[in-house]
């Protein structure tokens, strides 16, 4: 049995490997669409406790919903997180195709000119750095690698197709977000991470400490007197996705600014729920 086990595990990797080079021969449409199809499957009959915890959340979030509506959102948030993943495999396509939609794209600094984001997992946090490229800007942004090694390379690779620099979670960050201003590029910060079990951002009138990345966010934009832009993506239909760029204030100073990021953040999740990739992870 312990001999065997090994086998399984690179007979499994090996088969999700010639599923993505399949995927990346489909057109984005067909690619995004098997996501759909096993997200749902998957989402609704093998994640149970998942799908009953979302459903409680949404009710939370959005109370004035039917149940109804309720469990038809739920479901699309599967086949949303299900169209993600299948969809890493064709990001060059997104950035060299008409699937973006750019929205406040005046509000970012003009090109070669350093500038900090925070960003959200609402819609597709890959094409919100892919929309950053499309409007000129180097990117360099924060990932969590993967425990799994076929899909980490997959995204690793499509990822640095079209130039996208990573900030691991180690002892360097901050330092490689301070080079990458240095050189006049933008740095993408995703402020509602989730750790030890717990969504730290945004409170949504829990009690739970404001700092980690959000905090980060703040601090790196106020403290570099650099301009620090919010951004949100939504999935309109299929592989179709608008990204919206709004400018935050920072005048204030760092708790402001906290304060200011997670209303946006809020705000953008209560819109968009059942498109937020962690909504089955969130805990009153």
């Amino acid at each position: 049995m312990a001999s065997g086990k090994p086998i399984k595990t690179r007979l499994f990797f090996a088969v999700q490997a010639a599923f993505y080079g399949l995927l990346r021969l489909m057109p984005p449409t067909v690619a995004s669409k098997a996501g759909d199809v096993i997200g749902r499957i998957a989402g609704r009959y093998f994640r149970i406790s998942a799908d009953e915890r979302s459903l409680q959340n949404l009710a939370t979030l959005r109370p004035e919903l039917s149940h109804a509506e309720r469990r038809r959102r739920i479901n699309f948030m599967w086949g949303h997180i299900g169209r993600i993943f299948t969809e890493f495999a064709c990001l060059q396509t997104f950035r060299h195709g008409d699937l973006v939609e750019l929205a406040g794209a005046e509000n970012l600094p003009p090109p070669g000119s350093p500038f900090v984001v925070a960003a959200c997992h609402v819609g597709s946090w890959e094409v919100t750095s892919i929309a950053l490229a499309i409007a000129g800007h180097d990117v360099a942004g924060t990932y969590q690698p993967q425990s799994n090694p076929v899909f980490s390379k997959v995204m690793m690779q499509e990822r640095q197709k079209w130039g996208w620099i990573g900030l691991a979670p180690d002892a360097a960050p901050m330092r490689g977000a301070i080079r990458q201003l240095d050189r006049g590029g933008a740095v993408v910060i995703y402020i509602d991470e989730y750790m030890n079990r717990v969504v730290n951002a945004p409170s949504l009138g829990r009690d739970v400490p404001l700092d980690h990345n959000i905090q980060l966010t703040a601090k790196l934009a106020y403290r570099s007197d650099l301009p620090l832009i919010f951004a949100k993506s939504e999935r309109i239909k299929g592989p179709r996705y608008r990204v919206t760029f709004s400018p935050v204030n920072t005048s204030g100073g760092v708790r402001p600014t906290v304060k200011a990021l997670d209303a946006a953040l809020e705000a953008a999740i209560r819109e968009r729920p059942e498109q937020w990739f962690m909504l089955h992870a969130l805990r009153f």
